[in-house]
């Protein structure tokens, strides 16, 4: 897949994220993305804007095993449901993960 641009970058923890848009896809299709797996030239693009659309961290919100690895539904601050994400868990801190596994347990 090509980046046809960085939309906005939101933060969990230490790990950055982007939003996505790929070139010729409908945005119904942009995804967020770990910082390392986006282009140097994208995020410098990004960067380069003067005004930038930063989403902010609020919560884990679901808890789901998936191919063999465990993964938690981040959601971003103000935003509705559709933003959320997957995150595994090792992108998360464990004192996040543990806190999070309390309330289900």
């Amino acid at each position: 897949y090509e980046v046809e641009k960085l939309i906005a970058k939101g933060r969990i923890r230490k790990r950055v994220w982007y939003k996505v848009k790929w070139a010729g896809y409908p945005e119904s299709d942009n995804s967020w993305v770990k910082n390392e797996n986006v282009g140097l030239g994208a995020v410098a693009q990004f960067r380069s804007k003067p005004v930038q659309e930063l989403f902010e961290f609020e919560k884990l919100v679901a808890r789901r095993k998936t191919k063999g690895y465990i993964e938690y539904e981040a959601k971003w601050q103000g935003q509705p449901a559709t933003e959320n994400i997957w995150v595994e868990k090792g992108d998360l801190s464990r004192k996040l993960v543990d806190a999070f596994d309390a309330k289900l347990a």
